[in-house]
């Protein structure tokens, strides 16, 4: 399947977005945020009615050799093999800033896709963790006043998904989100998802990996079969397309009886007459 997401393992380097020592973001992505302090964002969210100031993150693309071994298979997907140790996924990419709200994203910019339904889904790792150390993973207690100021959306250029409430996307688990878009026409667009998290926690962070963008490939018309040949048969001004579907036949039907091949397209040539 073909994914059309630049650099979807994050395995080929990141840059400094903007030289933003802070923003290490996979090569071919993009982070966005809104860094407001002042003027926070109420009534855009669903359920959001009172103002919560949202600062830039912190973005590392983090490598599994970098990570504590404790934490690999948690992060990168069960091991592959020991010799070469290696991991599902060598890299994920972590979205985070600590004791203050978030509202940020990671997209691909620029892409010029050619008309038709595509696909983007990308796997993402929640992990709010409060003074105490533990996450905020238990719907049923107080921790979702927390999750219910999560959020997620995703989009293929003006395309969006609906807002995706926190309380369905669990803390400390991997989850796949997803949207379908069609495009009526070639357009460049940006790919990708954004997510708040308008809490200040000692750790908002979002881990990020397997971005994929995948057109659907339609299922394709068969073509009818021209039914059995009599070369005998002599054919009444005989289309140019007729006689080389013909010919597709009998090489089919010829298998390893290739000596004869030449002989019988001479005989279908034959039977072909210039147009008067």
């Amino acid at each position: 399947m073909t994914n059309l997401y630049p650099n979807p393992t994050f395995a080929e380097g990141n840059y400094r977005q903007d030289n933003i020592v802070e923003l290490g973001v996979p090569i071919g992505s993009r982070v966005a945020y809104k860094d407001n302090p002042f003027a926070p964002f109420t009534n855009i969210l669903p359920g959001e009615t009172l103002p919560y100031p949202t600062a830039r993150p912190e973005v590392v693309t983090w490598p599994w050799t970098q990570a504590p071994e404790a934490e690999r298979v948690l992060y990168y997907g069960p091991k592959l093999s020991d010799v070469p140790l290696r991991y599902t996924y060598s890299h994920v990419t972590k979205l985070f800033k600590p004791w203050l709200g978030l509202w940020a994203g990671l997209y691909a910019p620029g892409l010029t896709l050619q008309p038709g339904v595509y696909t983007f889904s990308v796997e993402l790792f929640p992990k709010f963790v409060k003074e105490d150390g533990s996450f905020v993973d238990d719907p049923s207690t107080r921790s979702a006043d927390y999750l219910r100021h999560a959020h997620y959306r995703l989009f293929g250029g003006s395309h969006l998904s609906d807002w995706i409430d926190g309380l369905t996307v669990p803390c400390g688990q991997w989850k796949t989100l997803s949207i379908d878009f069609t495009l009526p026409s070639v357009e460049t667009i940006g790919v990708g998802f954004e997510a708040t998290a308008l809490f200040g926690l000692k750790d908002n962070c979002l881990f990020i990996r397997n971005p994929q963008l995948t057109p659907h490939t339609p299922t394709p018309t068969p073509t009818p079969d021209p039914g059995p040949i009599n070369i005998d048969l002599p054919l009444p001004n005989p289309s140019p397309k007729f006689m080389l579907r013909r010919v597709a036949q009998v090489v089919r039907a010829a298998g390893n009886e290739l000596t004869f091949l030449s002989d019988v397209i001479d005989g279908l040539a034959m039977q072909m007459r210039d147009p008067p």
